[in-house]
């Protein structure tokens, strides 16, 4: 009895390493949603790498600190807006990039579908649903 707790115990400190180790970029125009997403994602024992507001930021910061995973707003200051930054992302490594918006029309949606390493939260998110989406996609 007492080797399963001491079990479960370590495996949960052990879980709680890697999910600190995990690089969450933010890529979003809007500071104090920026704010609200760095928290929640520290809340949720992840680490951030990086806040920007821009696509060509966003590209920068992507190669210079190699994110596992990207929470990007639709509508971003920049020649790109969110998801065409994403397909450039893409085209360098296929890491999973969680699309968020207070609005998604049809067109938008199915893009995001087709695409199996994007990924739609709807803005304003609680912190559960944000930390469970960035676990699922990384398989976590």
């Amino acid at each position: 009895m007492y080797g399963i707790k001491l079990v479960v115990s370590f495996n949960k400190i052990n879980f709680a390493v890697v999910m600190k180790h995990i690089q969450v970029l933010i890529v979003e125009d809007e500071p104090a949603m920026a704010f609200v997403l760095n928290r929640q994602i520290e809340r949720s024992g992840f680490s951030v790498c990086g806040i920007v507001s821009s696509s060509e930021d966003a590209l920068q910061c992507f190669h210079t600190h190699n994110p596992h995973i990207i929470l990007m707003d639709f509508h971003i200051l920049g020649l790109m807006n969110g998801l065409e930054t994403a397909r450039e992302i893409h085209r360098h490594k296929p890491i999973p990039i969680i699309m968020m918006s207070a609005t998604l029309n049809y067109e938008v949606e199915k893009m995001i579908q087709d695409n199996p390493n994007l990924y739609f939260l709807p803005k304003p998110a609680e912190t559960a649903n944000l930390a469970s989406m960035i676990k699922n996609c990384l398989s976590i």
